[in-house]
């Protein structure tokens, strides 16, 4: 599953909208969510970290060649 994918299905899992994530995540607004989801931007480490937070998950990345 791509990030933006992950991000996705964990956001609905945690029955959020995107105007809410991006309020408990500190940043400017919906639209940035939407740029996650639709993998037009890469959240910093910083922001994933968060996310792991606000969703009671692990922060696991994989790097693949």
């Amino acid at each position: 599953m791509k990030i933006a994918e992950l991000i996705k299905a964990e956001r609905k899992k945690a029955n959020l909208t995107m105007e809410e994530l991006a309020k408990k995540l500190d940043l400017a607004g919906k639209a940035t969510i939407y740029d996650y989801e639709s993998g037009r931007v890469l959240p910093s480490l910083q922001v994933l970290e968060k996310m792991a937070m606000v969703f009671g998950s692990k922060l696991e990345i994989n790097f693949k060649k």
